[in-house]
């Protein structure tokens, strides 16, 4: 609960949606609203120009962020910054006619909600509010063979480190022994996650065709006393999964459609559980910022399954604002809570240099234009990156 009564903190867009358009851009902050919590609060950072016009931009120095440099060479200039000597390119040397004729970079930062279960922040500032506006929902998650990739499957330590990472669910293939018990292993031939091969159990290798190709030294001609004297293997539980694919089905890096496979699902009462989310970048299509956040809370809130099977509990637990990352202190927070905020009058024009008297997207004159333009944009990167995807396989020589 934050200290002034709201249920959670407040998501802020840093510069609107920063973190895929240029900071303090239209762009950026047209896609903020669209992407985030209704109530997402803009923030931004109001420059001077020369002829005494308020323009939105990150830094008082032109240059770290934009062209300015390649544009206006022999204009550099050296101020006194709050007792800096600094040199660059300053607001206050161009009139807002000169900046129209610069062109402002993407920045790209990234900052997480903290909650340390002693106290909450009262916001959050990011240039990607999409991640922040999605951390509120609380999807189960289920861990594959505990911590899985921490440690190997179906161990102790996989397991407990699952629990420590938050998990809620902690998963577990289950193999049957020769006596009938139940245990956690991740494959029923112990030649795959056991050291067997080792052991003085070779002589029950054996073939079973309609179980698996190869030879194997199954679960099921051992007791329970055998296999522990292999690995130590925690009680088992069980689940249904479908594969991420079942979702939405990817081709060339990209989402091409949802299925309608958990809503068919969820019509029997049946829970619609995910596999399997990892960390790495390659393993997120394009069309989701490459953001194992933005994996999970697409298919959370977009496609509505029950709970997510993940390599790495701690970033799905991280999603779900459970985790603190970085560990904040009582000490740590020095300022007061957020004071309220008000509806602030419309500017007088649709250009991304409105005055400080407010920048309320839905009111501008130009909106559904600029909107239009916005989803054209998106089209044309996305198309880009698959011809671009497309291109390099082709490239790619044959084995």
């Amino acid at each position: 609960m934050c200290r002034d009564g709201r249920d959670q903190p407040l998501v802020v867009a840093h510069g609107g949606f920063s973190g895929l358009f240029p900071s303090s851009s239209y762009n950026a902050y047209a896609l903020a609203v669209l992407t985030s919590v209704p109530d997402v609060i803009m923030w931004c950072d109001v420059q001077l120009t020369k002829d005494s016009i308020g323009i939105y931009f990150p830094n008082l120095n032109l240059d770290n962020s934009s062209t300015i440099a390649t544009r206006f060479a022999d204009m550099e200039n050296t101020y006194n910054v709050n007792g800096v000597v600094v040199k660059g390119y300053f607001p206050i040397d161009f009139t807002l006619a000169d900046l129209d004729r610069v062109f402002f970079m993407t920045l790209y930062k990234s900052l997480q909600f903290v909650d340390n279960g002693l106290f909450a922040v009262d916001g959050v500032l990011s240039d990607n509010p999409i991640t922040p506006s999605a951390a509120f929902a609380k999807p189960l998650i289920i861990s594959y063979e505990g911590a899985s990739g921490d440690y190997p499957g179906c161990t102790d330590l996989a397991y407990q480190k699952a629990v420590s990472d938050g998990a809620d669910v902690i998963d577990c293939p289950v193999q049957i022994t020769s006596e009938g018990i139940p245990v956690c292993l991740g494959s029923v031939n112990l030649l795959d996650t056991t050291t067997v091969a080792q052991s003085g159990f070779t002589n029950l290798t054996s073939s079973i065709p309609n179980l698996r190709s190869g030879p194997g030294i199954f679960t099921f001609s051992l007791t329970w006393g055998e296999i522990r004297s292999l690995k130590h293997i925690s009680e088992f539980a069980n689940s249904v999964i479908i594969g991420k694919e079942s979702v939405f089905p990817r081709t060339g890096g990209f989402l091409v459609d949802q299925t309608e496979v958990v809503a068919k699902l969820h019509a029997f009462k049946l829970p619609v559980y995910v596999q399997l989310f990892d960390n790495e970048f390659a393993s997120q299509p394009w069309d989701l910022f490459l953001d194992p956040y933005v994996e999970i809370n697409s298919y959370v809130n977009g496609a509505d399954v029950d709970g997510v099977i993940t390599y790495y509990p701690a970033t799905a637990s991280k999603y779900r604002t459970e985790a603190p990352l970085p560990v904040l202190e009582d000490a740590d927070v020095a300022q007061g809570p957020i004071p309220p905020s008000a509806k602030p009058s419309p500017p007088s024009g649709n250009d991304w240099t409105a005055t400080p008297a407010g920048f309320t997207v839905w009111s501008t004159a130009g909106f559904t234009l600029e909107l239009l333009f916005l989803l054209w944009l998106l089209g044309q990167l996305l198309l880009e990156g698959r011809q671009a995807s497309n291109t390099l396989q082709n490239a790619m020589p044959y084995s």
